[in-house]
């Protein structure tokens, strides 16, 4: 077994934990993940998260941002070959 099974499969630990990071979790969070960007509530169910990532990031365009406006615009990023046909 891996230490991960050990720690899986070892209720006592699991509940403990469980119970430790609900104690370090602010009681407004309803849900999970909690994301927030720009210091406010993603109001994203996770679809559009690098889109509200990017919107708010104020450094130079990471290439996750250039991918993200390019699919946008229907265009393919350059680095992204196309799959060959059958």
């Amino acid at each position: 077994a891996t230490k991960l099974d050990a720690c899986v499969k070892d209720a006592p630990r699991a509940a403990a934990l469980q119970r430790k990071y609900f104690a370090l979790t602010p009681s407004d969070h309803k849900y999970t993940p909690w994301v927030v960007v720009g210091g406010d509530l993603s109001k994203s169910s996770g679809s559009k998260l690098t889109e509200e990532v990017c919107k708010a990031y104020k450094g130079p365009a990471p290439a996750a941002c250039a991918a993200e406006v390019l699919a946008k615009a229907g265009r393919v990023p350059a680095d992204v070959q196309p799959c060959a046909a059958p």
